[in-house]
């Protein structure tokens, strides 16, 4: 989901901003992590890896500013109508297909709740250094419109 959300963003179909939060980190920044807490005889339990906590409209105006070509929808759903997206989105998998991106978790935990994770541990303890959110939007604007946009034969995001 959250590919074809990039897909989406990068092909102008998103017509709408969720009032959705988002907690991100880089894929690469999570493989480093688990380098870290491996080769660190120092690392026990659990590490919180995890970067910056953005709304879903300031991550596409993030986007945005990084690359113009990506359009800013026009409309933000208030957060009383967030409940019936579930409902829409199985609607529309049913009708014209494809998978379902949203259900009433999704809803729940990332429209209802703002997901905000500290992760001062990880970064004391084992020197873990999250590269700048912007590089790993930007980063994944590229790997999306090479992979999907680009290159023709390759198949929908899933």
């Amino acid at each position: 989901p959250t590919t074809r959300l990039f897909e989406d963003v990068v092909r102008g179909k998103l017509p709408f901003v969720l009032p959705m939060s988002l907690s991100l980190v880089d894929v690469r920044d999570v493989a480093d992590a688990h380098i870290l807490a491996a080769e660190n005889p120092r690392a026990t339990g659990r590490y919180i890896v995890s970067n910056r906590f953005l709304t879903l409209h300031e991550m596409l105006q993030m986007l945005h500013e990084l690359d113009p070509e990506v359009t800013m929808p026009r409309v933000t759903i208030p957060k009383f109508l967030l409940g019936a997206f579930p409902w829409l989105d199985w609607l529309r998998s049913n009708l014209v297909g494809g998978p379902r991106l949203l259900n009433r978790y999704v809803v729940r935990d990332y429209g209802y709740r703002e997901p905000r994770f500290i992760n001062t541990r990880i970064i004391a303890e084992l020197g873990w250094q999250p590269r700048p959110i912007e590089e790993s939007l930007r980063d994944t604007l590229s790997w999306v419109r090479s992979v999907f946009i680009d290159d023709k034969r390759a198949a929908p995001a899933s």
